[in-house]
């Protein structure tokens, strides 16, 4: 029987099977009994919370139990085929990882640097409905984790943009158009500093609605017209907020305040048109309505990123959005973005894992689930450029199948 066990109650001869929770990224390279006390110190040092045991597995009474003491230059203790390989033997070899491993030690950095920038987003809106001025440092300095994040593993930054929970929206939402800003951005290949003050803009530009009637903010349906006018007045808010807010220059500012105007002069507040609007005014209308097309809601459901796209290009063909500038956000996130989840002709359900330039219809795609016998399956990535029975049918969202994207995304941690 398979069990979870805390590793403070691991105890030597338990025939370890996996690593279940941990703080870091300690892997063990196969399964088998725990032969002495300083393997349990060294997962404990390790970080590690919890391990799946087999309680089945029992070893032989007669087999010795030897200590190989504490340090990782002690010699590693006596094996036999069934011996828990640990200390040197420990898959730790970070230039070695597969690709399907630095993906998901990517995705876990960048979940973490995403709920840091929630709970400062959580910050600012509790700091405004008090009274009390912006501090920046903390957004500036979160900012430039977050870009960082983005030039050293941008796929792993976008795929979190995807994993969402509804009732954090007004949250997540401010976070995810600054990624989003920030990729187009590093995409456009912008000066780092002007990113900077872009996706600053972009992590401000939703304050003022901390001002808006909270029944009319969460309303589960359509607005009447009077609600509409008052929703719009957020981004009024927004703009005498960060015109008192020190440390806030007027990129970010613009940015933040133009979100909402359209180049046929029918956005709000100002109804601006095209030559009215900067060159980055018109790109963050880009990713605030990307964004809010894709999310989860209490009162509504997400959009698949393709329908995404298709509905962007239906508004700059209307003269509401830059048309160049629509074609290479999508590039930028790429035909099949990264962390969509897709539908194969294997009958399998599927998250893109990577991209592919090469050939944008074929990325790599990490299957988890079989359609066909509704249930989870071991996840494996494939190359849909070297793989001639699997394509890509469709990009889905996870309610379609009854599933839900942050279970997903953390079944697929556990596995990788």
């Amino acid at each position: 029987m398979i069990i979870k066990k805390p590793v403070s109650q691991l105890e030597v001869g338990d025939f370890v099977v996996a690593i279940v929770e941990q703080k870091g990224n300690f892997k063990i390279k196969s399964s088998g009994f725990v032969q002495a006390q300083s393997l349990i110190e060294i997962l404990k040092k390790k970080g590690v919370i919890s391990v799946e045991v087999d309680t089945s597995k029992k070893m032989e009474e007669d087999e010795p139990l030897e200590d190989s003491g504490e340090g990782h230059d002690v010699e590693p203790i006596k094996e036999s085929e069934n011996d828990l390989s640990f200390v040197d033997k420990v898959s730790v070899e970070e230039p070695h990882l597969s690709k399907s491993a630095k993906y998901v030690e990517g995705l876990i950095k960048a979940k973490e640097t995403f709920d840091e920038a929630v709970q400062v987003q959580s910050k600012i809106l509790d700091d405004i409905k008090a009274g009390n001025s912006i501090d920046t440092e903390p957004v500036k300095s979160l900012v430039n984790d977050t870009i960082e994040s983005i030039f050293e593993n941008p796929e792993s930054i976008a795929c979190v943009i995807n994993i969402r929970i509804k009732d954090k929206y007004l949250l997540e939402h401010s976070v995810s158009v600054s990624i989003l800003m920030a990729l187009f951005a590093k995409y456009l290949d912008l000066d780092r500093d002007l990113i900077t003050q872009l996706a600053t803009g972009a992590f401000l530009h939703d304050v003022g609605k901390i001002q808006v009637p909270e029944e009319i903010l969460n309303k589960p349906g359509k607005l009447t017209y009077e609600e509409f006018e008052q929703m719009k007045l957020h981004v009024v808010y927004t703009r005498e907020i960060l015109e008192s807010t020190k440390g806030i220059n007027n990129i970010s500012r613009s940015v933040a305040s133009n979100h909402h105007e359209k180049l046929n002069g029918k956005g709000y507040p100002l109804g601006l048109k095209e030559e009215e609007l900067s060159y980055f005014d018109k790109m963050i209308t880009i990713c605030d309505i990307y964004d809010a097309l894709i999310a989860h809601r209490v009162y509504k459901q997400g959009l698949p990123q393709t329908k995404s796209f298709a509905i962007l290009r239906e508004l700059a063909k209307n003269g509401e959005l830059d048309a160049g500038l629509v074609d290479k956000f999508i590039r930028c996130l790429g035909v099949y973005p990264v962390g969509s989840l897709v539908t194969l002709t294997t009958n399998k359900l599927g998250i893109v894992a990577h991209s592919n330039n090469d050939a944008p219809t074929k990325p790599m795609v990490t299957t988890f689930f079989d359609l066909e016998n509704n249930h989870f399956i071991h996840a494996e990535q494939i190359d849909l450029s070297n793989d001639a029975d699997a394509k890509i049918i469709e990009c889905v969202m996870p309610d379609d199948y009854n599933l839900d994207i942050v279970t997903i995304t953390e079944y697929l941690m556990r596995q990788g």
